[in-house]
């Protein structure tokens, strides 16, 4: 009994230290240091505590067992995590042939910033609208297009950092230097 306890309780702190280290990493590209480092300081202690208990009971083969499911446990919730936290900027590419002005002024509704560009396609002229938007807000901005033209063609990226042009008031980060 004590040791699938031991294991369970390996198996529970891997899980926490690699979900932290997870979402410490998407801090560390973003580049913020603070937020970053002290994640880092929190999955340190975790990550000792497990390895310890691991060490300390090295002839019992299911401690090993249950620090390797964890760290692959720890990274579907911390990837999961970070989903729910949504924190950055995606750049949305949407291309459309004939529903750019109800795309547009719905868009805009929504209190997107948008860019607009005329283009060539394969089938014809198109038109490439561009918008910086918060990461958590990207479901709201999918329906909203999927709604207005189904056959949009859409792109997302990750963006760091964003500044200047028209982002919603208070959206940019403070760790930005110009």
């Amino acid at each position: 009994m004590t040791a699938l306890i031991g294991g369970l309780l390996i198996f529970a702190l891997r899980i926490v230290d690699v979900s932290i280290g997870t979402v410490k990493l998407l801090y560390v590209v973003r580049g913020m240091r603070g937020m970053a480092s002290a994640l880092a300081f929190v999955e340190a202690l975790v990550w000792l505590t497990a390895a310890g208990l691991v060490f300390s009971q090295l002839d019992n083969l299911w401690n090993g067992v249950c620090f390797a499911a964890g760290f692959a446990a720890g990274t579907m919730c911390g990837m999961t995590i970070e989903r729910w936290i949504g924190s950055g900027y995606m750049l949305l590419r949407i291309v459309t042939r004939d529903k750019e002005q109800e795309l547009l002024d719905a868009l805009k509704d929504q209190g997107f910033g948008l860019t607009m560009v005329q283009g060539r396609g394969a089938q014809g002229s198109v038109t490439m609208v561009m918008a910086v938007i918060r990461r958590r807000r990207r479901a709201e901005a999918l329906a909203l297009i999927q709604r207005i033209d189904p056959n949009a063609f859409i792109t997302a990226d990750p963006v760091n950092p964003a500044s200047g042009g028209y982002i919603v008031p208070g959206a940019i980060p403070s760790n930005i230097r110009k």
